[in-house]
């Protein structure tokens, strides 16, 4: 009798058919794991990279404003009022949609030349991600400028 319940192999297929239903549940577990830590990780550089082009933004606004000649010939550009000294920083901040965008400009001399400095961070409000950078430039010729 033992020996014809050894031999006997009713119920073999349904224990292969679970473990094979065992193993494609845990291989979909782990692709649906990779694929949603994939999107999480695109999703912040995606938060990351609007928060880079709204800083950079800022500064490129301010650049703008600091070298632009005034439309009156009569008035000094805000250029100039950093090269007098008359004015040492200037702060804004604007709005795109829901994000921020701060902006600082600040003068200071070094040495023989007094440079500008304009550093922009921007902010995407819902995810709290935020991104800074800073231009300066020499006063007297605006071309000369590096990213620090």
């Amino acid at each position: 009798m033992i020996g014809k319940t050894l031999r006997n192999h009713d119920g073999v297929a349904l224990i292969t058919v679970i473990g094979v239903f065992v193993i494609i549940m845990i291989i979909s577990l782990s692709v649906a794991t990779l694929f949603a830590n994939n999107l999480k990780q695109v999703t912040h550089q995606e938060y990351q990279t609007r928060a880079y082009y709204l800083a950079l933004s800022g500064v490129d606004l301010a650049y703008e404003a600091l070298v632009k000649e005034p439309a009156d010939e009569d008035e000094d550009s805000l250029l100039d009022e950093f090269i007098g000294g008359s004015l040492t920083e200037l702060e804004d901040q604007f709005t795109i949609g829901e994000d921020r965008v701060v902006i600082t400009i600040s003068a200071f001399d070094t040495g023989s030349t007094r440079e500008v400095k304009i550093h922009s961070i921007g902010t995407v409000v819902d995810t709290g991600n935020s991104e800074s950078l800073t231009l300066i430039f020499e006063a007297e010729n605006p071309l000369v400028r590096r990213w620090q």
